[in-house]
């Protein structure tokens, strides 16, 4: 899955990410039994599963789904195509 695998045409499935506390003013329960706070969602390239990028592209599933370098990629992709 590295850059020469991108094609405008392919499905990408998004990765999945941990659900988020809709209100922060709400305190979980200090119960022994209770789940332990939501982390915050490890992103991840959707092209090269990359973790680590300065910048968050947008990609054939929206926003912020591929990473710098994949990203360029794709948009260059994307208009050539045009």
């Amino acid at each position: 899955a590295g850059l020469q695998s991108l094609d405008p045409t392919a499905r990408f499935i998004p990765c999945e990410t941990e659900p988020r506390h809709s209100n922060s003013n709400i305190s979980p329960p200090r119960s022994s039994n209770a789940n332990p706070p939501a982390r915050r969602a490890i992103q991840k390239c959707l092209s090269c599963d990359s973790t680590s990028t300065p910048e968050w592209r947008k990609g054939p599933m929206g926003p912020r789904t591929l990473c710098n370098a994949c990203g360029l990629v794709w948009a260059k992709v994307v208009s050539v195509n045009i």
